[in-house]
């Protein structure tokens, strides 16, 4: 054999096995989930003499395991959150205070709220009692939204940044 016919059927071997190995557009997109994608967070405050903090997320694909940050900032004059809400698809939820986006302290008991995330509605809904954040009226928001698989992290509205102000 020579240089030539090695160096061709070395070329063919290749793309033998690449074509056998790589799914077709359409069977990955049939086996494959697109990653977490955050299309939008509303919030507001029910309740009698609005003492609930709502917050709902939009998310896609949401599914089992699935995890969601709710960082919330309630003094303008501290950089980071000072509250995150965390939780799982089937799993509890907690209220801690945070120190930092990463580093979070001494859980909040919060009676009378709840956070719950919906996979067949790809929705996350969190009701907080607002009196458990400190008696604070003015806050905003930064959620972060993870994965299992996939594309495995989304921020809203972006890495480490919070939405605008709002108050009670």
């Amino acid at each position: 054999m020579n240089i030539r016919m090695i160096a061709t059927s070395m070329v063919v071997a290749s793309a033998m096995t690449t074509a056998m190995v790589a799914p077709s557009a359409a069977a990955a997109g049939a086996t494959q989930r697109v990653g977490i994608d955050i299309n939008w967070v509303k919030h507001s405050f029910v309740g009698e003499g609005a003492d609930f903090l709502r917050v709902v997320v939009q998310q896609n694909n949401l599914r089992a395991g699935d995890g969601l940050r709710i960082y919330i900032d309630a003094r303008s004059k501290d950089p980071g959150p000072e509250f995150v809400v965390e939780g799982y698809t089937g799993s509890e939820w907690t209220l801690r205070k945070a120190e930092t986006w990463k580093k979070f302290g001494a859980e909040v008991a919060c009676p009378s709220s709840f956070f719950r995330m919906n996979e067949s509605k790809d929705r996350s809904t969190l009701r907080l009692l607002w009196s458990c954040l400190s008696d604070n009226a003015h806050f905003r928001l930064a959620v972060r939204a993870n994965s299992t698989n996939g594309p495995n992290i989304d921020w809203w509205p972006s890495f480490h940044k919070f939405g605008n102000w709002f108050s009670i």
